[in-house]
């Protein structure tokens, strides 16, 4: 098997029929792969799609909290209204009992004053009782 100048060979033929066959094969393989690839990759206008799902959500989540916090706020402005109204009529409730307290005591303090005796009437008694010992001694020294 010679071959004449510039006509390959049998065994060159082969060798490179051999290494056309493993390209060809690798080849294959690659087209297998990209393709296994491709069925796992999302395309591009799916994840910008979920992407701008998930920015809507974030926004509702966002109306959702400020709407809590808002109704947080005016119930805790109810609460304190509850409070400050509860609050004023203790207070109130309790000036009244302190003033029914105070009336109280200055009856009283009336009554124990009406009750006493005035100062002309001891010094009048004492005088009296006075003159009447003064008799009694004189009777009895005589």
């Amino acid at each position: 098997m010679t071959a004449s100048p510039g006509q390959p060979d049998d065994v060159t033929l082969a060798v490179v029929a051999a290494r056309l066959a493993d390209v060809r094969e690798e080849m294959r393989g690659m087209r297998s792969d990209l393709a296994s690839h491709r069925a796992e990759l999302v395309p591009r206008g799916e994840w910008e799609q979920r992407n701008r799902h998930v920015d809507s959500r974030f926004q509702e989540h966002g109306r959702e909290i400020g709407t809590l916090r808002t109704a947080i706020e005016t119930k805790t402005s109810d609460v304190d209204l509850k409070i400050a109204t509860a609050v004023s009529s203790a207070v109130g409730t309790v000036k009244e009992q302190l003033a029914e307290v105070k009336q109280t005591a200055a009856a009283a303090e009336q009554r124990a004053e009406s009750r006493r005796a005035p100062w002309w009437a001891i010094a009048t008694s004492l005088a009296g009782i006075a003159s009447l010992g003064v008799v009694l001694v004189e009777k009895i020294a005589t």
